[in-house]
């Protein structure tokens, strides 16, 4: 995809469970290594869980407020599919994203520089967590 500098801020990002299913990629596996103690279906075998959707309205509902759920130490990536599941998984605008990321998760010891270009850049590279980007 081929980003104009002027409006790459605008791009969304969310998890896309049919870009899983190309990658072969089991949503369910991906978010049921997610779940915290306080979710209903941790620690339930994955024949018993339920669906994708469902899962990311528990993990939205327990985790959100956690304050370990995400941390500086994880990479970008892991980051990023985390803020989108304490967000029900709505649509983030890159800008939205990266704020997030820089204000919240940076600090002196571990910084993130990186810019909203560079962002859309490693999110449209992802292979693992089915980020789907849509320009505005």
């Amino acid at each position: 995809m081929n980003y104009n500098p002027n409006n790459v801020s605008d791009i969304t990002c969310k998890i896309s469970f049919s870009r899983m299913r190309q990658l072969n990629r089991s949503a369910v596996t991906l978010l049921s290594e997610r779940l915290q103690p306080d979710c209903p279906s941790y620690n339930k075998p994955i024949s018993e869980l339920p669906t994708p959707e469902k899962l990311v309205t528990e993990i939205t509902a327990n985790c959100k407020a956690d304050q370990t759920y995400i941390n500086s130490d994880m990479p970008i990536k892991e980051m990023i599919f985390r803020i989108l599941l304490t967000s029900k998984n709505k649509p983030r605008t890159i800008s939205n994203i990266h704020k997030v990321l820089t204000a919240t998760w940076s600090t002196p010891i571990k910084p993130i520089t990186l810019s909203q270009l560079s962002l859309a850049k490693v999110l449209e590279s992802d292979d693992y967590y089915g980020f789907e980007i849509s320009n505005p």
